[in-house]
C-alpha cells in the first residue's frame, strides 16, 4: 500500500484526552474535511487503555455534512470500516503525561472500497468491539482548543451507534476541540477492481 497522508492533526494537550467505551460515553469521534480525493486506505489515532480491556478496536468512517459551523453525520451507515482491528490490550496504559511519545498513533487500514472526495466532510469513529465497561476502557488524545479549523470532536453518550441528522446529539462544531488523528488515501487501490477482469 502506498498510503498518502491527507489530514494530519498531531497536537496533543495533556488533560484534554477523552476516556470512552464506557456506559456513559460509548463512542468517540472526530469530524474532518478531505483535502484530496482518493480511495480510503488508512486512519490513525493516538490511543491508550485504562486498566485491562480485552476486546479490539476498529475504525469507521461516515459521510458528514457542514451547515454553517455545525457538523453532523449524513448517514448512520459507515461508508468504510477498517479491514484491520487493534488489540486493545496492546495499547499503552494511561500515560502521564498524555503525549504522542507515550500514546503513539495506532493505524487502521481500509481496502479502498470507498473514496474521499476533496472538500467533502467525513466523520472518523474509533469503536470497541466489546461491551461498554466503566473499568476497562479506552482513551483518545486530544486538544483543549480548536487546532483544526475544518472539523471538531464529538464525545458520545449512552448511545451505542451514531445517528444521522442535525440536532440529534451527534453534532459537533468547527470551533470545538479536536482529537489527535490522521487520514490517508491510496490512489493505487482504485485500480484493484480491474484486476482479474476477463475481456
Amino acid at each position: 500500500m502506498a498510503n498518502t497522508l491527507d489530514v494530519n492533526v498531531i497536537a496533543v494537550q495533556d488533560g484534554y484526552e477523552f476516556l470512552y467505551g464506557t456506559v456513559a460515553r460509548v463512542l468517540m469521534g472526530q469530524y474532518f474535511k478531505a483535502g484530496a480525493s482518493g480511495p480510503i486506505s488508512r486512519a490513525s489515532a493516538s490511543l491508550f487503555k485504562l486498566n485491562s480491556p480485552t476486546d479490539n478496536l476498529i475504525a469507521k468512517i461516515y459521510s458528514a455534512t457542514l451547515s454553517v459551523t455545525t457538523l453532523f453525520v449524513a448517514d448512520a451507515t459507515p461508508i468504510a470500516t477498517s479491514t484491520t482491528s487493534y488489540d486493545g490490550s496492546s495499547l499503552p496504559s494511561y500515560p502521564a503525561p498524555v503525549s504522542l511519545a507515550n500514546a503513539p498513533f495506532v493505524d487502521f487500514d481500509f481496502n479502498g472500497s470507498a473514496s474521499f472526495v476533496s472538500g467533502s466532510y467525513y466523520f472518523l469513529s474509533i469503536e470497541r468491539t466489546g461491551a461498554a465497561n466503566d473499568t476497562n476502557r479506552y482513551g483518545w488524545s486530544g486538544n483543549g482548543t480548536s487546532v483544526y479549523s475544518d472539523g471538531g470532536q464529538i464525545a458520545g453518550t449512552t448511545a451505542t451507534a451514531w445517528v444521522a441528522g442535525n440536532g440529534n446529539g451527534s453534532n459537533s462544531n468547527t470551533a470545538n476541540n479536536d482529537q489527535t488523528f490522521r487520514t490517508y488515501y491510496d490512489p493505487s487501490l482504485g485500480n484493484r477492481a480491474f484486476f482479474g477482469m476477463v475481456t
